[in-house]
């Protein structure tokens, strides 16, 4: 009877222990949806293939001003549309050609601190600004290698003090520019060390004054400081993402701990 009793109760905690296993299993899998809805959630999509309002021919880039309206520029439509966080259509600009407010496959697109519309005007070799309501503003640059001039400008990013960075693509360079247009500053070097550059395409500046370019030929991200000396080959890691996972990692193994040993006791 006491061998019966004894192997009873090995199955028992045996069984118990399966149990607590699965438990814990299932509590990081909980962890892991709840990390993937913290960071990115799908919430919304819109437009369709076609040239009528809220519909797209190869849109190319996004921006998003301060109210949080997104402006769209379309690479075969030759415009720019304008919508609302939700997706729905407020109004649009552009058409093709080479004049002012006309694109010739626009490419790049963002929005300074004071509403003001930046488009790298990829076919005509040249930056257009508009404001927010589509009306022109100004526009420099012309095909050519010269200071100020483009060969297809690709990307274009703004920063904090209202310098304006333009990926020259096929010049495998980045002009640098205020925001009225004056030429500032350049750097080019191509090729695949350091630094060096194969058809640059997108740029974006952080808040913190770092450049980050996507180097299309050389397949890789290229980032530099404000003196425009390459800092890394890549952005940081997402130090928050980080200790957001080491943090609910650890409460989710104490939590697992905590209940198989108070399981184990009955």
């Amino acid at each position: 009877m006491s061998c019966l009793k004894a192997r009873l109760f090995s199955e028992s905690k045996a069984v118990k222990v399966q149990y607590v296993f699965v438990l814990f299993f299932i509590l990081v899998s909980m962890l892991s949806v709840l990390l993937v809805q913290g960071n990115a959630v799908f919430l919304l999509e819109w437009g369709s293939q076609g040239s009528g309002e809220g519909q797209f021919e190869y849109p190319r880039d996004v921006a998003v001003d301060s109210f949080g309206n997104v402006y769209v520029v379309e690479n075969w439509n030759h415009r720019v549309q304008v919508f609302n966080s939700e997706g729905n259509y407020l109004r649009m600009w552009g058409s093709e050609g080479s004049g002012d407010g006309q694109f010739s496959e626009p490419h790049g697109i963002v929005v300074d601190s004071v509403g003001n519309v930046f488009v790298a005007d990829y076919g005509n070799h040249r930056i257009q600004v508009f404001d927010s309501n589509g009306v022109f503003l100004r526009k420099w640059g012309s095909e050519g290698s010269g200071d100020g001039q483009f060969e297809h400008p690709w990307g274009v990013a703004v920063d904090s003090t209202g310098y304006v960075y333009v990926t020259d693509t096929w010049n495998h360079r980045v002009q640098v520019f205020n925001s009225n247009g004056n030429y500032l500053g350049k750097w080019e070097s191509e090729g695949n060390g350091n630094g060096q550059l194969s058809l640059p395409c997108g740029i974006v500046v952080d808040s913190d004054g770092n450049i980050f370019i996507v180097d299309h030929d050389n397949h890789e991200i290229l980032k530099f400081g404000i003196d425009y000396e390459v800092t890394d080959s890549l952005p940081e890691p997402d130090q928050e993402s980080t200790i957001n996972w080491l943090f609910y990692g650890g409460m989710v193994l104490i939590v697992a701990i905590t209940i198989a040993a108070l399981y184990m006791k009955k």
